[in-house]
């Protein structure tokens, strides 16, 4: 499986300061036992904006809002 254009990077957060880079395979298998999940994109990238709309698994108002340019900075 391959990653979106626009992924800068995917980090799993290990609760106590720590985080490790994660492949995409990994981003696609994780589930919230494993640990925070931690993903950068560049939000002006057309795969990005369509993984978060379609894929990520948020509603339609939190990816609506990171990816508008009138809500940057948003986390």
């Amino acid at each position: 499986m391959t990653a979106p254009s626009g992924l800068i990077h995917a980090k799993l957060l290990d609760g106590v300061g720590g985080a490790r880079d994660i492949p995409w395979d990994e981003v696609a298998a994780w589930d919230e036992s494993q640990g925070c999940l931690w993903l950068h994109f560049n939000y002006e990238e057309g795969d990005a904006q369509d993984w978060l709309v379609n894929a990520s698994g948020l509603n339609d108002i939190a990816s609506a809002a990171l990816i508008t340019p009138e809500t940057r900075p948003r986390a």
